[in-house]
């Protein structure tokens, strides 16, 4: 989003800067505070669609010997976060699944705590 709204303010500074150049000053100062405006409510509505719809990739690693994959499906589905499976590897004794989740940064946070506390969670990463 910010590269876009990067060539955004750089294509209305040369729109002000044509503006002033032919003498139309009223319209240069009025836009001009239109887009301060917009820019600064576009800054806290990014903020908060961040709060409420965050994306991390875990890497989560468990003893094969334990269904815990299983259990860690079905609590994702019980908090409502959203989760896409992308890689499934297994090395020795240590099974290890990668997930795109998405969600809100609440509920994500709530999600490594579970991991934490999971004794057969060997290691995760986000």
């Amino acid at each position: 989003m910010s590269g876009l709204t990067t060539a955004t303010t750089i294509w209305i500074c040369a729109a002000l800067g044509m503006a002033v150049g032919a003498g139309e000053y009223f319209i240069a100062l009025v836009t001009t505070g239109v887009v301060v405006i917009v820019l600064s409510v576009f800054d806290k509505v990014q903020s908060l669609i961040e709060k409420l719809h965050h994306a991390r990739v875990y890497r989560i690693s468990f003893s094969p010997m334990h269904d815990v994959q299983a259990e860690v499906v079905g609590w994702l589905q019980r908090q409502k976060l959203t989760h896409k499976k992308k890689k499934l590897t297994k090395e020795k004794d240590q099974l290890t699944v990668v997930y795109e989740i998405y969600g809100s940064e609440k509920r994500l946070d709530e999600f490594s705590l579970f991991l934490q506390k999971e004794d057969r969670v060997m290691a995760f990463e986000f």
